[in-house]
């Protein structure tokens, strides 16, 4: 019976729980970097410096990632995520859809809570891009994206049985939620290290709630 199980999970399960382990820790190392490297904040005001100045000659790319950034919004995620939950549902994978809602709501809730534990404000502009009220680390644009498009990913993944489409399919949505995360930056509403904390944060979640998929569906 164990042989059996070992067969039908996913070829790629020690991955995703190295990928855990490894954003995890990312994200742990981000943060102690953040709290006590002085190397760390200056990379941080310079990134953010850089893309504000060009956003100041270059409206219409202001406009651009105006557009891109509410793809990475509660709004967006939640509707990307309404319409997910019912199509998958609707071809009978249940429990698929909702493992999906646990995992957006885990993610969320998540971020919420360590953007009040770690305090982090908000970089100040006297001609914002864009305001934003609550605290900056870790950005949930990023993380929110990489859970919500990483998840959107492993469902279509599911259904298409040739490599090419699924690696096509994971590029595509990898550099969609990079562009997202760029323009949490380049708008001033988040540091660098925000944005990466973000996607350590998210690569975590997503790749433990995978796993934890992939053995519910073995053992169902």
């Amino acid at each position: 019976m164990h042989t059996q199980h070992l067969r039908r999970r996913s070829p790629y399960f020690r991955q995703l729980v190295i990928l855990c382990l490894a954003g995890a820790a990312a994200f742990a190392v981000l943060t102690l970097a953040v709290a006590g490297s002085e190397s760390v904040t200056h990379l941080d005001t310079t990134v953010s410096e850089a893309c504000h100045r060009h956003g100041m000659e270059s409206p219409g790319t202001v406009r651009f990632f105006q557009v891109v950034t509410w793809f990475g919004t509660f709004k967006a995620l939640t509707a990307l995520s309404v319409l997910a939950i019912v199509a998958i549902a609707h071809v009978g994978r249940k429990r698929l859809a909702l493992a999906w809602l646990l995992t957006l709501v885990g993610s969320g809730l998540a971020i919420e809570a360590l953007k009040d534990v770690f305090e982090r404000p908000r970089p100040v502009w006297d001609e914002p891009f864009a305001v934003e009220t609550s605290f900056s680390y870790p950005s949930g644009h990023a993380s929110g994206s990489t859970v919500g498009y990483g998840m959107l990913a492993y469902c279509v993944g599911l259904r298409w049985k040739s490599w090419r489409r699924r690696i096509g399919l994971v590029v595509g949505l990898a550099a969609w939620v990079l562009l997202i995360g760029f323009s949490r930056i380049y708008l001033g509403v988040h540091y660098l290290s925000d944005v990466l904390a973000g996607y350590a944060l998210g690569l975590a979640w997503l790749a433990l709630c995978i796993v934890v998929i992939e053995e519910v569906r073995v053992r169902l």
